[in-house]
């Protein structure tokens, strides 16, 4: 059975302490009353179900070293209102940062910092809309970044995408899926245990990936893959 990840084991960790990310986009949370309650507790438990290898703060400094560590992947900051305006000045360049979401208890207190840093997608008190938009946000940049890589390797540009370009990039689409998928039943074995383990907090995923283990066939690589579920991410990353 797989082992549960601990939201208490991911706070404040320095680089080489925090967990392999298999995917493109990065869950940071950084507020200083992160802590052991139980809405707290529920709120990180939900962020390690978007993404498993979330990281969670209370040290503005040891955040801000972790996101200028980052390679490779892209950051989604949630950060509370009272460590905006320290932190943010230090991150808005750093590349690797693409969404800023600032949860707060005084929207209009904070909403001039949205006209002068351009990362900031938008400032939330209530949790559900924040994890709501945070949820399709993640989505969006996951397939995107997928598109983006099959344009890099093909050469081709957005602008020229025609019906005869949009069949090939189908056709490279699928040639990519099936070389990524596992080719015999001990090679499925093996990433789907390696999946439950990362997805260990994610009811939802972990009933995609035990659907996958019983139903999949070749046939149905493309339809896996764009289904909104552990598959694409974990392919994209490999």
């Amino acid at each position: 059975m797989a082992s549960k990840i601990s939201a208490s084991n991911s706070r404040d960790l320095q680089p080489v302490e925090t967990l392999k990310n298999k995917e493109n986009t990065r869950l940071i949370w950084l507020d200083g009353n992160i802590d052991d309650s139980k809405d707290s507790m529920h709120t990180q438990n939900l962020l390690l179900e978007f993404n498993p290898a979330a990281q969670f703060y209370t040290d503005s400094t040891r955040c801000v070293d972790f996101v200028k560590s980052i390679q490779g992947e892209q950051i989604l900051l949630i950060i509370s209102g009272a460590l905006a305006r320290d932190v943010l000045p230090q991150i808005s360049r750093v590349r690797s940062v693409i969404a800023v979401f600032i949860f707060c208890r005084n929207r209009e207190f904070h909403v001039k910092l949205m006209s002068e840093y351009s990362k900031i997608v938008d400032i939330f008190i209530v949790q559900d809309e924040l994890l709501r938009l945070l949820r399709d946000t993640m989505t969006i940049v996951e397939k995107q970044a997928f598109t983006f890589s099959l344009f890099d390797q093909t050469q081709k540009s957005t602008r020229d995408l025609s019906k005869d370009s949009a069949s090939f990039l189908w056709n490279q689409l699928l040639l990519y899926v099936l070389k990524k998928m596992p080719q015999d039943d001990q090679a499925k074995n093996e990433m789907l245990t390696t999946c439950s383990n990362y997805y260990a907090m994610n009811k939802k995923e972990l009933n995609k990936i035990e659907q996958f283990r019983k139903s999949y066939s070749r046939e149905q690589a493309i339809k896996w893959y764009t289904d909104e579920c552990f598959l694409y991410k974990l392919l994209n990353n490999a």
